[in-house]
């Protein structure tokens, strides 16, 4: 997009050419009103002047970011919503759809480790990318997003199988522990206390938003990638009596 410096006035055409808009595009934000041609040339001409193209590109970037030409009306009614503002809406939105996208790479990429070794794979572990990018755009950051994609680089299959094997092995020894009524102050179930805070611990680091997200994640989803969360909740209940009070 030119500068207003580089600007005194384009044709529709040469606006057009420099933009990447068809003229057709160019004429039909005109004709709904959210472009007006500053002035006009000998013969009736659209002129675009440096106003012009400062409100096309506010009008580009909150189409990119999903808004509908008649709410940018709305929004460019507005004094408040000065280019700035739309640019700085539009990088943020951008941001968000790199982490998501590298998001879904990373876990394309596990998928393509996976099929590489065999060509059969589960249901859950097709759906793996799909459920992990609605579950981690509900539920995390922008921000706690990429971190958790920047610490999951080189976590390969064979460690999520791993770890999903010691979830299971300690889900089902605490289940256990519940069916037999073990007292959760006992030695043996805060032990078990002790391994659950450690598996928390090895995705979260301590982080107490990610923490939280994660805890909001498994109070509001009936299940994830399969598992009944309501079994994991009072689980967790159970071994709360266990885990000491300065360690959460």
């Amino acid at each position: 997009m030119a500068t207003s410096a580089q600007i005194t006035a384009l044709t529709v055409g040469e606006l057009a050419k420099r933009t990447g808009l068809s003229v057709r595009a160019l004429h039909h934000y005109e004709d709904v009103g959210l472009l007006a041609p500053g002035r006009h040339g000998s013969g009736g001409h659209r002129r675009y002047n440096a106003a012009d193209v400062a409100r096309l590109q506010q009008i580009r970037s909150l189409r990119q970011i999903g808004l509908s030409l008649g709410e940018i009306r709305e929004c460019l009614a507005n004094p408040a919503f000065t280019l700035r503002r739309v640019v700085e809406l539009h990088v943020t939105r951008l941001r968000e759809r790199i982490a998501r996208e590298e998001d879904l790479c990373r876990r394309l990429e596990q998928l393509v480790q996976r099929l590489a070794a065999t060509p059969k794979v589960e249901v859950d572990e097709m759906l793996y990318p799909l459920e992990g990018i609605a579950l981690a755009e509900r539920y995390f950051t922008v921000e706690q997003r990429r971190w958790i994609t920047e610490r999951a680089k080189g976590y390969s299959v064979a460690d999520a199988r791993r770890d999903a094997k010691k979830w299971q092995t300690l889900m089902d020894e605490v289940s256990a522990a519940m069916e037999r009524g073990d007292d959760p102050r006992s030695v043996k179930v805060r032990r078990l206390a002790v391994r659950w805070r450690k598996l928390v611990l090895g995705f979260t680091h301590g982080d107490p938003g990610i923490t939280q997200s994660l805890r909001n994640q498994f109070e509001h989803e009936p299940t994830i990638r399969g598992m009944d969360t309501s079994r994991m909740r009072a689980m967790t209940r159970y071994l709360a009596a266990a885990m000491p009070r300065s360690k959460k």
